[in-house]
C-alpha cells in the first residue's frame, strides 16, 4: 500500500523555491557584471606608456590575446549563458502544465481508484522528471563550455599580472601613491558594482531591457578613462534619475583618483595605467568564475529536486488497487500544493528574462548632475542625456561586442 505521508513533492519544491530565487538573483547580478566587464575589456586599449619597458611588446601581445579570448568567450559561452534563463522559463511552463494534468488525475483517483489513471499520473510525474533532467543537462553543457575556457582567460590574466609585477621590480615609482590608487580604484569598482546590482534588480522587476553605453568623454585624467567607460553600464531611460544619482558618487570617486594621479611622476603614472587595465581583466575573470559557481549550484539544486520526484514516483508505482481514499487525498493535496509552489517558482524565474542591449552613445561627463547644480540645470542635463540615448543606435549586446 502506498505510504503517501512519505511522498512530498510539494515539500521538496517549497524547500528549494527560495533557494532558486536567491540563486537566480545571484546569477542575474553576475551575468550583468560579466556583460559590463566584457564591454569594458573590448573597448579598452593598451595604455601608451610614457616610459615603456623593453618588453612592452609582451604587454601588448598579452593585452591583445585577452581581448581576442574575451570575444571568443562571448561567442562560445556568453550567448549560451544568456539563453539559459529563457530555456528554463520555457521548461518551467511545460512543468507547470504537467503538474496541472497530474492534479486532475489525482483528483479522479480520489473519487475512484483506476489503474489506468494511476498509470497516467505516474507518466506525467515522470515527464516532469524528464524536464528537470533536460534542464540539468542544459546547465551542465554550459558549465562545460565555461570549463573549456577555464584555463585560457584566467591564464592570460595571470600572465598580464606577472608582467606587471616584474615591471614594478625593475623601476623606481611611488609605491604609496600606487597603493592609494589601487585602493581608490577598487572602491570605485565597488560603487560601480553596487550600481549594477541596483539596476539589475530594478529592471528585472520591471521586465525591461538593460541598456549599456559609453561614458568616456572629457575625463580629466586619460589614464583612468577606462574605469569610467563602465559607469554608464546601466543607463536605461526608465531609470535615468536613480542611475544619475548613483553616478554622482562614482564621479566623485573618479575625481579623487584624478587628484592622486595628477601628483604622480611619469613612471608612477605608467604603473597606475597598467594597474587600471589589469583591474578590468581581473574583474572579468572573477565574475566569469562567479557565474560558473552559480550554475554549478543551480545544477545541484535541480538534481536534488529530481531525486525527490524519483522517490515519489516509486512510491506511487507501488500503489495497489485497494488504496484507501484518505491516502489518495494526501496525493491530491501534495500534487495541488506542488503545482502551487511550482507556479510560484515559475513566476519568480520569469524575472530572469532580461534583454542586454548597447546604445552607441557617449555621455559627456559634464552632463552628470552634481550637488551644486540648480534644479533647472539638473533638469536640462537630464533632458540632454535622454536625448543622446534616444538618438543613439541600439544593438543586441553580443552583436555590438562583435562590431567593436
Amino acid at each position: 500500500m502506498i505510504k503517501t505521508r512519505e511522498m512530498k513533492i510539494s515539500r521538496a519544491i517549497k524547500k528549494q523555491s527560495q533557494v532558486y530565487a536567491e540563486a537566480d538573483s545571484a546569477y542575474l547580478q553576475n551575468i550583468t557584471a560579466v556583460n559590463g566587464y566584457v564591454l569594458q575589456v573590448l573597448l579598452s586599449e593598451m595604455p601608451a606608456l610614457l616610459l615603456p619597458p623593453p618588453n612592452y611588446s609582451e604587454f601588448l601581445i598579452t593585452f591583445t590575446k585577452i581581448k581576442s579570448t574575451t570575444l571568443g568567450w562571448v561567442n562560445s559561452v556568453l550567448y549560451k549563458l544568456m539563453e539559459v534563463p529563457q530555456t528554463i522559463n520555457k521548461s518551467n511552463d511545460d512543468i507547470l502544465r504537467l503538474f496541472g494534468y497530474a492534479q486532475e488525475y489525482a483528483e479522479d483517483l480520489h473519487h475512484k481508484y483506476d489503474a489506468n489513471t494511476a498509470a497516467l499520473l505516474v507518466k506525467k510525474l515522470k515527464s516532469i522528471d524528464s524536464e528537470l533532467s533536460f534542464l540539468k543537462q542544459l546547465i551542465a553543457n554550459v558549465i562545460k563550455k565555461i570549463n573549456d575556457y577555464d584555463d585560457q582567460l584566467p591564464g592570460l590574466v595571470d600572465d598580464f599580472n606577472e608582467l606587471l609585477d616584474d615591471y614594478k621590480q625593475t623601476v623606481q615609482y611611488d609605491e604609496d601613491q600606487i597603493d592609494v590608487f589601487e585602493k581608490k580604484t577598487s572602491q570605485l569598482q565597488g560603487e560601480i558594482a553596487a550600481l549594477w546590482i541596483k539596476i539589475t534588480l530594478e529592471i528585472m522587476n520591471a521586465g525591461g531591457a538593460i541598456i549599456m553605453g559609453k561614458l568616456a568623454k572629457k575625463i580629466k585624467n586619460k589614464y583612468v578613462k577606462v574605469l569610467a567607460q563602465i559607469m554608464s553600464y546601466g543607463l536605461a531611460v526608465t531609470l535615468i534619475n536613480d542611475i544619475v544619482n548613483s553616478l554622482i558618487k562614482i564621479s566623485a570617486k573618479n575625481g579623487e583618483i584624478n587628484v592622486i594621479t595628477e601628483k604622480m611622476d611619469q613612471l608612477t603614472i605608467d604603473i597606475a595605467s597598467l594597474v587600471a587595465a589589469n583591474a578590468q581583466f581581473e574583474g572579468l575573470r572573477d565574475n566569469v568564475s562567479n557565474v560558473q559557481d552559480n550554475l554549478e549550484f543551480i545544477e545541484g539544486k535541480w538534481d536534488e529536486l529530481s531525486q525527490e520526484i524519483k522517490k515519489s514516483i516509486v512510491k506511487i508505482e507501488n500503489a495497489q488497487e485497494g488504496v484507501q481514499n484518505e491516502e489518495y487525498k494526501e496525493v491530491i493535496i501534495d500534487v495541488i500544493e506542488a503545482r502551487s509552489y511550482w507556479e510560484e517558482t515559475v513566476n519568480k524565474s520569469k524575472l530572469l528574462e532580461l534583454n542586454y542591449k548597447v546604445k552607441d552613445a557617449e555621455i559627456d561627463m559634464d552632463l552628470l548632475v552634481t550637488e551644486n547644480d540648480s534644479e533647472k540645470v539638473a533638469e536640462e542635463k537630464m533632458l540632454a542625456i535622454n536625448k543622446i540615448l534616444a538618438e543613439a543606435k541600439e544593438y543586441p549586446a553580443i552583436e555590438y561586442y562583435n562590431l567593436i
